[in-house]
């Protein structure tokens, strides 16, 4: 969600490197999320990012779009004491 006037700025990328870092110390596997099936920009930063569609979400959103779930498969960081 980045206003249209901060948009192609890489925000929205920065965002999703610093989670995805923030996940992956926490020990997390998998970060699933949903997007807009008419959402090209979305989805298209997505996919640069590693995550792939998994399932078709049809009448997802109360607007009635589709949705398309998506999912990043990440590598959790060990403890260096482990």
């Amino acid at each position: 969600a980045i206003l249209p006037s901060f948009r192609g700025q890489g925000i929205a990328k920065s965002m999703i490197q610093e989670m995805r870092q923030t996940l992956e110390q926490d020990k997390f596997h998998t970060w699933r999320l949903e997007v807009d099936e008419t959402n090209h920009t979305a989805r298209r930063l997505y996919e640069q990012l590693g995550f792939e569609p998994i399932a078709y979400l049809p009448d997802y959103y109360e607007n009635g779009h589709n949705g398309i779930k998506m999912q990043l498969r990440l590598t959790p960081l060990h403890d260096s004491e482990s």
